[in-house]
Formats: structure tokens, sequence, C-alpha cells
């Protein structure tokens, strides 16, 4: 069950590197991919595209919490504290190292610090 806690920090560290195309290295090419409970990205140059977005982001402060795991998925939080933080909470399936699924537990919320 360390595959979900090393999964999880290569994407932390990724993510405050702002590196993309090691991030989407993370994802299997027919992810199933939620971004928020409803919104389904439906390809994996979509979720690409999502990520790009983290150029603009100050990546400098990611913290993420493993909630719970078994042989089939964990329950992950993610927070990125800026100006405005997020706080996302994923269930995350792996296949081989690589995200087959991720669907948002709970959407992003944001709130200011």
């Amino acid at each position: 069950m360390d595959n979900y806690y090393n999964w999880c920090l290569k994407l932390k560290e990724n993510w405050q590197l702002k590196d993309v195309e090691q991030i989407m290295e993370l994802f299997d090419e027919k992810v199933e991919y939620y971004e928020t409970p409803t919104m389904k990205i439906n390809t994996i140059q979509e979720v690409k595209q999502m990520w790009e977005e983290i150029e603009s982001q100050n990546t400098d402060n990611i913290e993420f919490n493993i909630i719970c795991q078994n042989h089939e998925c964990c329950i992950v939080n993610f927070i990125l504290k800026e100006k405005i933080s997020y706080d996302m909470i994923y269930q995350i399936k792996l296949n081989n190292e690589k995200t087959i699924y991720s669907n948002s537990v709970s959407g992003s919320c944001k709130f200011n610090c």
C-alpha cells in the first residue's frame, strides 16, 4: 500500500516543480478522471490541459494526507496553500503505479488565508 503514498508524493513534488510532463506520467492513458464529483475530464489530453493551469499557481506549499486506503483505492486530501487555498479530497485507484481512476470526492473548496 506504499504505492499510494509514493504516488501522492510524486504528484506533490512534480506539482511543486510545475512539471506537467512528469505529472502526466502518473496517469494511465485511459484514466477516468473527475475534477469535481460531476465534471469528468474525457481524454488524457484534457487532463494535461487542466494540469497546465498550475503555471499560474504558487506551488511552494502543498500538503497531502492519505485519509484511508486498501488494496483497491485510497482517499487522499491535498491542500494547496496560497492567497486563496484549495482543499481537495480525491479517490485514487492505481494499476501498475499509474492512476486509472481519480474522482474528486468533495470538489474543491476555496478559502482565503
